[in-house]
């Protein structure tokens, strides 16, 4: 009886130990910029893609902007893709393929704004 036991929790285990990885890989390269009332997604898969959601209605809604690097020396981005969301149902975004170049992402909303580097 004991060794029936411990093989039904093994076999518990094991399934959990399953569901749970398969469920945390689903959105393992999910990156995010959170502001005060919306964020903005990017999901590293091929193709890459992109939405940015305003939270809360009433707000000045959301912004997101993609920049790629073209030069190093002197450092210079360029603005590749803009998004937006506002009081409207859903969220904005789109597909943009960001290959091996360094690229940066932006959201800003009202006065208040936030950077990342996605690759650098």
């Amino acid at each position: 009886m004991f060794r029936t036991w411990i093989s039904r929790v093994g076999t518990a285990c094991a399934a959990s130990a399953l569901v749970l990885g398969v469920a945390g890989s689903a959105h393992a390269d999910d990156s995010y910029l959170r502001i005060g009332n919306g964020y903005f997604k990017h999901n590293d898969e091929e193709p890459d893609s992109f939405q940015v959601c305003d939270t809360k209605a009433g707000g000045p809604g959301v912004t997101g902007k993609l920049y790629v690097m073209v030069n190093t020396q002197p450092t210079q981005w360029v603005l590749l893709k803009t998004w937006t969301d506002g009081d409207d149902a859903g969220c904005g975004g789109g597909g943009f393929d960001l290959g091996n170049s360094p690229y940066m992402w932006t959201i800003k909303s009202g006065s208040q704004e936030k950077m990342g580097n996605l690759r650098e």
